[in-house]
């Protein structure tokens, strides 16, 4: 009799520590999401990166973006326009990218 009750605390003690971690991984990824939130930074890796005036590449070159630049996706209706855009096979992402002789992101490009 002694034994059964040894068992069925241990199993007992078994849902609740699944339940406790349960809760706990719950609570960091609840936590992680929430401090995921904010615009994305992309960190360029091919030579060059062509920012356009729309998404195609019939658009305007209007700013290249050398290896190793950095840039944010946040775009004027942020968060809820940062679905890539279709245009010549492609997708594209709408970015700010920075004016260099105001030192801020001012224009808004696809592409």
């Amino acid at each position: 009799m002694q034994y059964n009750m040894i068992i069925k605390m241990t199993l007992k003690n078994k849902l609740l520590m699944i339940i406790f971690l349960c809760l706990l991984f719950s609570f960091i990824f609840t936590v992680n999401a929430f401090a995921s939130q904010g615009p994305s930074i992309f960190d360029v890796k091919a030579s060059a990166i062509n920012i356009r005036t729309g998404p195609s590449l019939s658009y305007s070159i209007i700013s290249v973006q050398p290896n190793d630049a950095d840039f944010p996706q946040f775009t004027a209706n942020y968060p809820n326009d940062l679905a890539p855009v279709s245009g010549s096979g492609y997708d594209w992402l709408k970015v700010y990218y920075p004016n260099a002789s105001y030192g801020e992101y001012t224009n808004l490009a696809v592409g």
